[in-house]
This record gives structure tokens, sequence and C-alpha cells, in this order.
């Protein structure tokens, strides 16, 4: 009905097909939750969260980090940030943690109020240029050892029933070895 309605009103078939076509800078949303190694380093960085504090890699070490990726529009993501957030809560006093948020939105805007409409307090750092070609998808969780070396990605939100108490579990797990899980 859209494209007819298009036509009618001098709309063209090639001017339909570029503005029908879902933006391609959107990461796909992912709905499971698999884990899995990562296949590059991570990336350093130096990102001012929406507060204004800066935040680099090399000063988390010590800690374990769970770096949570995620966009305002993002369906997956909305079901899993509630847990993140109830997460962040939990840990947010312990010293050998970490919690920390990628956002990949392009339009900045929207986070704030976003953030606010939901009451999370989770530190929101805007890093849509420095993690677009290492999306495959979102929401994604990167876990970090105490070393800062990337030992797992979570990709999609699987719903799992005690998914704070398998963060931290994971969290722990790099802290004692190598690996992790």
């Amino acid at each position: 009905e859209a494209c007819l309605l298009w036509k009618d009103i001098g709309g063209t078939e090639v001017a339909w097909s570029v503005w029908s076509k879902p933006p391609a800078a959107k990461s796909a949303e992912l709905a499971q939750g698999r884990w899995e190694k990562p296949k590059k380093p991570i990336p350093s960085f130096e990102l001012a969260d929406l507060s204004g504090k800066t935040w680099k890699l090399t000063t988390l070490e010590g800690k374990s980090v769970l770096i949570n990726l995620w966009a305002t529009w993002c369906g997956p993501c909305n079901a899993e940030l509630p847990h993140l957030e109830k997460l962040y809560e939990t840990v947010k006093d312990r010293a050998d943690f970490q919690i920390l948020t990628f956002n990949v939105d392009e339009d900045l805007g929207l986070v704030e109020p976003f953030m606010k409409e939901k009451g999370y307090t989770f530190p929101v750092l805007p890093a849509y240029s420095l993690v677009l070609n290492l999306l495959d998808g979102i929401p994604q969780n990167w876990v970090v050892d105490p070393r800062g070396a990337w030992r797992w990605t979570q990709l999609g939100f699987g719903g799992e029933p005690d998914w704070v108490g398998d963060m931290i579990q994971r969290l722990e797990a790099v802290k004692k070895s190598e690996g992790g899980l």
C-alpha cells in the first residue's frame, strides 16, 4: 500500500527502492545468546561517558570488565537492559568489577532521554565509530579479564533465567583463570 501511495504522489520505482531499504549502518538485532571467543583483540579506547567522565581500557586493568553494546532502537537490547541495570546495581561498589556500556546509536540525542525515561544508571559511552567494524549485531556483551584481554563475546540476548548470576560467574571466572568459562 505504501508503494502504491508513493507512486500516486509521483514517486519513482528507483526512489522507492532506495527509500524503503533499511539503513545499512544499523547492526542486526540478535535474539539468541550464544558465547564465543573473540576473533580480534579489544580495541584500545578513551571515551567520555554521558556525564563527561573519561574511560580508558588501560585504567581498567586489575578488574574483570563487562562491556555491553546496545542501541535505543534494538528490541533485544531493550529486553536485556533491565537485567544489565540489575547487574550494575549489584556490583557497582566492587573494586574488582566494572560494568560499562558502549552505545551504538548514530543519533546521540536519543540516548540521554532514553536513560532517564528507563531509570538506568550504568555508564554509557557513545562508541558508534569505535565498534562499527567489530559488530555482527547487537546486543553484545564483551568480557575482559583483569589484564585487559578480551576473553568472551556473547552475541544476542537469550533471556537466561539467572542472567545476572551468570554474568557475575563469568566475570569471576576470568578473574581467576586465563580463559574463564
